[in-house]
């Protein structure tokens, strides 16, 4: 009956296989990566998380006017994006904006929000941090400081607690500087959105890989003198607490492979290693600092964007491979008739090797990409160690201060057993019971990882 059905319309590939779609779309998918090159076995891991984004955002933004790619990672999920739509999905367009960009536009003071946004992506709590967005020189600054009881830029700040931070960000000429920068950088943004045609259209999503909603905050306090302007909608490969908390603010936002207000465990590994994504996806132009007469101002000679530079050709060979998995993806996904519903638990599984159980190879790639936050300061992140081969104590120490803990100790002989521990860890404190399915991909990791993910499984449960 099923050859008789199939001879009439197009194969069902849930008929011929009893494995779930999504790992039928998968390895259809894997047919594409046809060589044994790094960026081959990079795409093949990342994939399945993209793809999934992709036809999630398909499905969200039916009924919307346009889908924005924002920000720089928003370049890979948009190329993604126009291969799974349809004739009937809005058309998607790209929004250059950045925190550098729009945190100017959407201050009229200085205060506690952009101290912490300044000190959060510039990485340390000295003054000269804390001070970089009001753009004062060096001179004007060190006399300010010291008008308010510093001995220098140097000096580090608890800028929540301090009694003389606090009288230094009400100082009028702190003040006064703040709304100058405001009054120009609105002036620059709304031409720029004007001319890009962001502002005609009532009902649009904004989309970026995620995590808290930074960006799309300040756009929309950037907007909030505008009469013409669409309602905004925020899609996100995941969304952490801090998202959440927007979210309750008044924001429309959702994460679609995580979502803090529906935690899942094995999703949630992408908040884990998040550099991983946002240099993946993002576009080969540098950050926007700005606007001028409707037009994006980018980056060219700061020290994160010399650090980037470097690494072009690599991303765009990696670039260049997901496309072609995802071009596979989503035929097979088409003639499979498979929704993101299907593709989650072949995402999910893909998240969870991805990030917790890495190898040295895939570490070594994205520990070596030039990763770089600018608001504030303009840094390139510093690249990490591996954790030494034979030492397990000095590798549980190390990791104690790697940001991508798991990557950290693919040095170590102990890695599958540590990254286990990190899991198990990690699942516990979150208190919760069950740590659901494990879909094995056919990844290259081969069967003694899906063994020990079995195995946490187990332990999890305890």
């Amino acid at each position: 009956m099923a050859l008789s059905a199939s001879y009439h319309r197009p194969i069902n590939l849930r008929q011929l296989s009893a494995e779930p779609v999504g790992t039928v779309v998968h390895r259809k998918a894997l047919s594409a990566l046809t060589g044994d090159s790094l960026w081959d076995r990079l795409a093949g891991d990342i994939g399945p998380i993209l793809c999934h984004f992709a036809l999630s955002l398909v499905e969200r933004t039916q009924d919307l006017d346009r889908v924005w790619f924002m920000a720089r990672d928003g370049y890979i999920p948009m190329r993604l994006y126009d291969l799974f739509s349809g004739p009937a999905s809005p058309k998607s367009a790209y929004l250059h904006v950045s925190r550098k960009s729009l945190m100017s536009a959407s201050s009229r003071s200085y205060g506690m929000r952009e101290a912490f946004l300044a000190q959060w992506n510039g990485g340390d709590d000295l003054l000269s941090t804390l001070l970089t967005p009001l753009c004062f020189s060096s001179d004007e600054l060190e006399e300010l400081v010291r008008r308010h009881g510093f001995s220098s830029l140097s000096e580090r700040v608890d800028y929540r607690t301090d009694a003389r931070f606090h009288a230094l960000v009400s100082d009028v000429r702190v003040r006064a500087r703040m709304a100058s920068l405001n009054t120009k950088a609105r002036a620059g943004l709304h031409d720029y959105l004007e001319k890009s045609g962001f502002l005609d259209d009532a009902n649009v999503a904004v989309v970026d890989v995620g995590w808290a909603g930074q960006i799309q905050e300040a756009l929309e306090m950037s907007l909030d003198q505008v009469q013409r302007k669409p309602k905004i909608k925020g899609l996100y490969l995941a969304l952490r607490d801090l998202g959440g908390q927007r979210r309750a603010a008044g924001l429309d936002m959702e994460g679609l492979l995580f979502d803090c207000a529906r935690p899942r465990w094995r999703a949630e590994a992408v908040l884990a290693a998040v550099d991983i994504f946002e240099d993946t996806c993002r576009a080969h132009h540098g950050t926007v600092t700005g606007y001028h007469d409707g037009e994006p101002i980018h980056a060219s000679e700061t020290p994160s964007r010399r650090s980037e530079l470097s690494d072009e050709p690599r991303l765009a060979k990696l670039h260049e491979a997901i496309l072609r998995y995802a071009g596979a993806f989503a035929v097979a996904a088409k003639d499979a008739g498979a929704t993101a519903a299907d593709i989650r638990d072949v995402a999910e599984s893909a998240a969870l090797t991805l990030v917790r159980f890495p190898d040295t190879e895939l570490y070594e790639f994205f520990s070596t990409i030039g990763h770089s936050l600018d608001f504030g300061v303009d840094v390139a992140l510093p690249t990490e160690s591996r954790a030494p081969l034979l030492n397990p104590i000095a590798a549980v120490r190390g990791m104690k201060s790697a940001r991508w803990k798991e990557g950290y100790v693919t040095g170590s002989v102990f890695r599958l057993p540590l990254q286990a521990a990190l899991t198990v860890f990690r699942l516990r404190r979150r208190g919760w019971s069950r740590a659901g399915g494990y879909v094995s991909i056919g990844t290259r990791r081969g069967r003694l990882e899906n063994a020990a993910i079995a195995l946490i499984h187990k332990l999890a449960r305890r």
